[in-house]
């Protein structure tokens, strides 16, 4: 996946990234999770839309990435892009 997304563009590739591993109220979602575990190193946050599990943490977890963006715009103007 992030092989694609530096080939379509380098800049976005660079870009901090959250995993959000969805239908985790499927069968077999949390061996299939533990499959991609073993291949990504990024963070994954798990969560079921059908049954809300896992929506206030993935809420949390934007919006403190959100937040540690704009600061560290307000720090450093330049390299904001």
């Amino acid at each position: 996946m992030l092989r694609e997304l530096a080939l379509y563009d380098q800049a976005l590739a660079k870009k901090p990234r959250l995993i959000v591993a969805n239908k985790m109220d499927l069968d077999g979602a949390e061996a299939n999770l533990v499959r991609f575990r073993r291949r990504c190193r990024a963070r994954i946050v798990e969560v079921s839309c059908v049954t809300d599990a896992g929506i206030p943490e993935l809420k949390k977890e934007l919006s403190k990435r959100v937040r540690a963006q704009r600061a560290s715009e307000k720090e450093s103007p330049s390299k904001a892009e």
